[in-house]
């Protein structure tokens, strides 16, 4: 069976259309749901028994970059809907799994474009920080 028959692209990695929830002590922040839900704002490794300390730190940076408002490209997603990945490689060369990656973003960013949104930020046990989100045709609403 094709991967493209199979799809799901999990609500999870789009952008939000208003501001994360506040991080807080014993209160979950981040998507919307994440209150029923109870996702820690960084994840674990199961391997070991790793405890983050002074997390109010963490919260604070999350909940800043959250607040952070960025929109579409325009110039950009117009740039890759017309020539894409032409500069490296043809249509041709891409897999399949390119090819619909590269449709995929573009239709995600067509449906955002001309709306401010905001990524959802996370961490790992480790501290890095990282976005829910794939979407890399947008600019910080300044």
């Amino acid at each position: 069976m094709k991967l493209t028959k199979n799809l799901i692209v999990s609500p999870s990695t789009w952008p939000m259309l208003c501001e994360p929830a506040k991080w807080e002590y014993k209160k979950y922040g981040g998507f919307l749901e994440n209150n029923i839900l109870k996702k820690e704002i960084y994840t674990k490794a199961s391997s070991n028994k790793h405890k983050m300390d002074n997390k109010e730190l963490l919260y604070n940076s999350i909940n800043y970059l959250n607040s952070i408002q960025f929109e579409i490209n325009i110039d950009l997603l117009d740039f890759v809907a017309k020539k894409g990945n032409s500069l490296f490689y043809t249509e041709d060369d891409m897999s399949e799994s390119e090819r619909l990656q590269k449709a995929i973003t573009i239709k995600i960013a067509e449906t955002y474009k001309n709306i401010p949104i905001y990524l959802n930020t996370h961490a790992d046990w480790r501290g890095r920080l990282y976005t829910n989100s794939f979407l890399f045709l947008i600019k910080v609403v300044i």
